[in-house]
């Protein structure tokens, strides 16, 4: 089975706000993996929970969810894995202080049902419009699909895509800014996640691993409309 990103879409808020990040009404299939990642203007886990319609989210890495940053503004990224199917939820980014929050959700079809994640990488820059996460160790298995994220704490910046990713999706605010983008791989070896940013800016880039069910049938989505234009979400 193929890794299929079904469908990107952020969110963002202020204050003590929550980040609510509603799902386009395709139904959910039981299996499928929902992953956000979000950055807060904040040096600390901003996140209490995640909740949603037939999901169960956790923290990707970290005992406080924090895996990287610089400035004021940090990463963190939580996932949910077999999700119930039949559902078109809305995701609710719970915080547990005030801050601004910027968020990118990826719904993705045909990994694994037992917990996909795999391995993880970060690496944060000064003051560059080069974001690198640097490299993964090997990964477990040949067939994974990789989840590349980039930060900064520059408010506005746009960021363009890195070589052999695609979907790249972002959310900009003037206490920072976040973007994600994937792919799949089908070789073991290590893995990076490069971005480039519009302006210098303290940064960060991320890049996770997340197993694809190799055994399993194919499922073909239906009813999905995927744009053509680079960004896209609400």
């Amino acid at each position: 089975m193929a890794a299929t990103l079904i469908q990107a879409k952020t969110g963002s808020a202020t204050s003590t706000t929550a980040v609510s990040i509603a799902l386009n009404s395709f139904d959910t299939v039981t299996g499928d993996v929902v992953i956000v990642a979000m950055i807060a203007n904040a040096t600390a886990n901003r996140t209490s929970s995640i909740t949603a319609t037939g999901m169960s989210f956790a923290l990707l890495t970290g005992s406080n969810g924090v895996i990287g940053g610089d400035g004021l503004s940090y990463v963190t990224i939580w996932y949910a894995y077999n999700v119930t199917g039949a559902t078109t939820p809305t995701l609710t980014i719970n915080k547990t202080a005030s801050c601004s929050m910027q968020a990118v959700a990826f719904h993705v079809r045909g990994l694994t049902t037992t917990d996909p994640f795999d391995k993880v990488a970060k690496a944060g820059a000064a003051a560059s419009t080069a974001i690198s996460s640097g490299n993964t160790a090997a990964l477990s298995q040949a067939d994974e699909y990789i989840i590349g994220v980039g930060a900064s704490d520059f408010g506005g910046a746009t960021y363009t895509v890195g070589a052999t990713y695609g979907n790249l999706t972002q959310r900009s605010a003037a206490a920072g800014d976040i973007a994600m983008q994937d792919k799949s791989v089908a070789a073991t070896t290590a893995v990076s996640s490069p971005m480039t940013l519009s302006d210098a800016s303290d940064n960060v880039g991320v890049v996770a691993t997340f197993k694809i069910d190799t055994g399993g049938a194919v499922v073909t989505p239906t009813g999905i409309f995927m744009t053509t234009n680079k960004f896209f979400g609400s």
